[in-house]
Formats: structure tokens, sequence, C-alpha cells
């Protein structure tokens, strides 16, 4: 198990196609290790992607996009227009195939053309599969998805992003401040944190990483945050107007 995981929960944009088009002209410029050597609508995805062909993938757009590289190097989807739920776009790739700061960097910059609610970053190994409860390694693993948020959130990845619903919570009593690596506003309202300096101490030293997570979410709050067992709702949780 050494893939790393990109989820983005967004609001559904009005033009679809022009989002669709965005994204992935950011991704052949910011992060092409993630991006498509196929592409598709629907399984199986035999279509060779061409940077060329994006206006035309683009106006074709119907909801829902796949990607993948070969030999299982990297696998993506995008969908738009599910009534009462997040637009999602989720990647799942190789970690000795495509580099972290890419995946962050493309986060921050989708940030700043959609109105993201939730997304992050995160590479799992077998010892958070062994410790943590399983409806939460699920959430980081498959992708958070708007039922998850709507108890609370699942649990901090190596670099999260929280949107506008998440500020009017943390930001509620001053400034956030807590011991991550890092964090940053890639716009006026998002926040971002990074635990570590790399995503790989998720694997290379799980016991600090999560003893910082840990610590890390009691100064954020942990009344955001699912309960152990996953199913006891937070006692802050964003209300969602989608």
């Amino acid at each position: 198990m050494n893939y790393l995981h990109l989820n983005i929960l967004y609001r559904n944009p009005i033009q679809q196609q022009a989002a669709i088009k965005g994204l992935l002209e950011a991704i052949v410029r910011i992060a092409p290790s993630i991006g498509p050597e196929r592409i598709g609508a629907y399984e199986p995805v035999r279509t060779t992607f061409r940077s060329e062909d994006i206006e035309r993938i683009a106006e074709g757009f119907d909801g829902s996009l796949l990607w993948n590289k070969s030999q299982g190097a990297v696998a993506g989807h995008v969908m738009m227009g599910i009534p009462k739920r997040h637009a999602f776009l989720g990647i799942t790739a190789n970690a000795g195939a495509v580099r972290a700061a890419e995946m962050k960097n493309f986060l921050c910059t989708v940030a700043g053309m959609l109105d993201v609610d939730f997304g992050y970053v995160h590479q799992l190994c077998d010892l958070e599969f062994a410790h943590t409860p399983r409806k939460t390694f699920a959430a980081l693993d498959q992708g958070a998805t708007t039922d998850d948020l709507r108890i609370g959130i699942p649990n901090l990845a190596w670099f999260t992003l929280f949107g506008r619903p998440y500020l009017q919570i943390f930001e509620a009593t001053g400034p956030i401040r807590t011991d991550a690596f890092a964090s940053c506003r890639p716009t006026a309202s998002t926040y971002a944190l990074q635990i570590t300096e790399h995503a790989s101490a998720v694997r290379s030293d799980f016991t600090s990483f999560q003893q910082l997570r840990e610590r890390v979410i009691g100064q954020l709050g942990n009344s955001a945050f699912w309960s152990d067992d996953g199913k006891t709702p937070a006692a802050q949780v964003p209300r969602f107007d989608l």
C-alpha cells in the first residue's frame, strides 16, 4: 500500500463544461504527473488523451469523466451535477510515480477556480489501516463524500484544505493557530494546513505523524471531527446549502 490520494469536494459549477476544461488545463499545466494518458466518460477508458483535445472533451462533458495511466500509476475521476451533493474530483496515484507537492499545488489552484468546501492529499500506510477506525480510514482511502462531511470531518490528511463553511467554525474565536508544519490561505475563503514537511512521513514514522495529527485536531477543535466510531455526528457540522 503506497498510494497518494487526492480528493476535492466542491459546489456544482453552473458552467460544467467550462469547469472541466479549466480542471484539465490545470492538470496539464501544474500537475502533469497525475494527468491522463487515456480518458473517457465510462469504463473501459481507451481514448488517448491529447492536450489539444481539451476543448473538444469539455464540449462533450456530461457530468462524468475518467482517466488513467498505464500500469495503474494514476486513476482519476470527476463527477458533477448530482443533486444535493458536492461535485468531486478524486485521484489515486502510485507514490513512486507522482510528487505529493504537485498534488498539493493542484488542489490549491482548484480552490482558486471552484468553490471548494473540503479537499486533501494523503499517503496511506498499513499502520494507519491497523490503528484507525475502518470507516475513518475508508474516507481517506476511497474519498470523503458529502454524507461523510454531514456527520463531521473524518480526519486530517497530510495536507487538508477547508472551505468557507469550516472557516466559520475554526475562526469563530480568533485566528487559526496549530502546531502543523505549515499552513496557508490559497484564497480568501479557504485555509489549508500541512501536518509534516513530507507526505512520506505518514509511512516512515506513523507514530509521530499520528501524535502531531491528533494535537492539531485538538487545536482546531475536536467538536468538528468524527467520533471514534464514525457514527455519532460531530457537535459542529457546517450546513452545506447544495
